[in-house]
């Protein structure tokens, strides 16, 4: 008799969004798909986690990026903030 070893799952809470936006937080791996409420604690596998923290460093790091370019243009035309 074959048994499973029980995956361990890491808890993570989607950020909320905008009032406007979807209720729902979706992640896509290798076919599988995983629709979590946002702003609520989710049991997900590993790899989920892991795909969940790569999507929130690559947002930041685009944020980042846009503030960066938006300073530079202001400052590039006389606009002071």
């Amino acid at each position: 008799m074959k048994t499973k070893e029980a995956k361990t799952k890491v808890t993570i809470i989607p950020p909320r969004g905008n009032d406007k936006g979807d209720p729902n937080f979706f992640i896509g791996i290798n076919g599988k798909n995983y629709i979590l409420p946002r702003d609520e604690p989710a049991a997900v596998p590993p790899e989920v986690a892991e795909e969940f923290e790569r999507s929130q460093r690559a947002e930041r790091a685009f944020h980042k990026e846009m503030k960066k370019r938006a300073e530079a243009a202001a400052a590039k035309s006389g606009i002071v903030k």
